[in-house]
């Protein structure tokens, strides 16, 4: 019983030496580096640069034949019953931002923001002038948070729409 032991384990020594038929298919040291380039990579890629500011579009400028509360209010209400847009910021002062509403999806969606500012030129006239920008919602990486950030996909026609609108509203 003993003998048979002893050959058993002289016969899985021997067994253990033979070389295997199918060698290693990556050595250990190609594996560190494959796995140490891929974490370069990976932090490389997951650090964003500072957000761009692209060129956006020449601001709408138009006179309406109204008093500045006409026209603030004429502006308020068009915004504020278009469903393609929010009303953000209503400052007496005569500046309105709107936000258009989102599109896209979860981490890929984009934005139109509406900076409308009224100045009275005359008692019986006033000025509207849009700026018009894009944002698009940016998972930051490690250098700076998610949120939004500058687009260059600036929708114009919303903007010369609701330019429209206002001047139909103070029309009547």
């Amino acid at each position: 019983m003993i003998i048979r032991m002893k050959k058993r384990l002289h016969e899985a020594r021997t067994l253990a030496r033979i070389p295997a038929v199918f060698p290693d298919p990556l050595p250990r040291r190609l594996i560190w580096a494959f796995s140490i380039l891929l974490a370069v990579g990976l932090l490389y890629s997951s650090c964003a640069s500072a957000p761009q500011y692209p060129a956006s579009p020449p601001p709408l400028v138009k006179t309406l034949p109204v008093g500045f509360e006409d026209a603030f209010q004429a502006a308020r209400t068009a915004m504020n019953e278009d469903p393609r847009i929010f009303l953000h910021t209503v400052d007496k002062a005569g500046r309105l931002v709107a936000y258009e509403r989102t599109s896209g999806f979860i981490f890929f969606q984009h934005r139109t923001v509406l900076d409308l500012k009224l100045e009275p030129t005359s008692p019986e006239e006033t000025r509207l002038t849009m700026q018009m920008g894009a944002e698009a919602y940016e998972l930051g990486g490690l250098t700076r948070s998610a949120g939004w950030y500058p687009s260059a996909e600036v929708d114009i026609f919303l903007g010369e729409d609701i330019m429209n609108l206002i001047e139909k509203k103070a029309a009547k």
